[in-house]
């Protein structure tokens, strides 16, 4: 069995703010990426105690970590060493995603720009408004689980805020989702520039970070253990869009008409791998 785990940073529980957590050079980077990878280390361990129960051994079972943040969120001295590291940048869409894995998951995911109650919520960069396909808005969850979906790989675990767990559920039913952290923004905050946006949806209540591991844990657990006893087929993506597939971009502060556009035919990986153009809408 092989196991794919998409990794961020905004939805890691204690994860607290963008400025002073998240980028490179940001004061508490270090103790980010060790949240963040606690937390992977969490979810791995209850891969293989799932593969265990269900008659797997370690030898048998493949789990490959891609660090989706932008500058990076695992300390790799520090990942479970029953894991393999892979650092996206550089790689097109699904970002070493292929149709050998058995199951794609999420850990320290984050929502899309724009969601009520969320935290740290944005999507590629706060300066986003909003993506969309095929007129539906989008998310970095969204458009990589639609690529796994294309590839025939099931979405069966979701990790990061409450806000995201819901995104994930309503893309993909059946996928265990665990939240560790809740936003406090009743507004979306649509109207705001990219510099306000990044720290609007700061207020956020966390778990403590042994609480978030152990919840993770079980998640991932169950997750692994539903993909036995029901099967790929189990999780399902209901609005997966149908082709000829559109997608558009609009950054915060433009006008209605500013839009930037990607056009496939037949394939939804193509489309995000696909050269943007700007064009006009009315």
């Amino acid at each position: 069995m092989k196991y794919f785990i998409v990794s961020d940073i905004e939805g890691v529980c204690g994860v607290l703010d963008a400025p002073e957590w998240i980028y490179e050079n940001s004061k508490y980077k270090e103790n980010a990426n060790r949240l963040s990878t606690n937390e992977l280390n969490a979810v791995i361990s209850g891969i293989f105690a799932a593969e265990k129960a269900n008659g797997n051994g370690e030898a048998k079972t493949e789990v490959v970590v891609c660090d989706g943040h932008g500058c990076g969120a695992i300390d790799p001295e520090l990942l479970d060493e029953r894991a393999l590291y892979l650092n996206m940048r550089g790689l097109e869409y699904p970002f070493g995603l292929d149709s050998s894995f058995d199951a794609v998951m999420w850990v320290g995911q984050h929502a899309k720009s724009g969601t009520k109650f969320a935290h740290l919520a944005h999507t590629g960069s706060f300066s986003t408004l909003y993506t969309s396909v095929n007129g539906t808005e989008t998310s970095e969850y969204i458009d990589v689980a639609y690529c796994a979906h294309e590839l025939g790989v099931p979405v069966i675990f979701a990790g990061g805020d409450k806000a995201f767990a819901k995104e994930a559920t309503e893309l993909v039913p059946e996928c265990v989702a665990v939240y560790t952290k809740w936003g406090l923004r009743k507004d979306d905050g649509k109207y705001l520039d990219a510099k306000a946006y990044e720290t609007f949806n700061t207020p956020a209540i966390h778990l403590h970070p042994k609480k978030a591991c152990a919840l993770l844990k079980e998640g991932a657990y169950e997750a692994v253990d539903k993909l036995y006893k029901k099967g790929k087929a189990y999780f399902t993506m209901p609005s997966f869009p149908k082709p000829p597939y559109v997608w558009n971009y609009r950054e915060r502060g433009s006008s209605e008409s500013d839009i930037y556009e990607k056009r496939s035919e037949d394939s939804i990986i193509s489309l995000f791998n696909s050269q943007m153009k700007k064009t006009s809408h009315p």
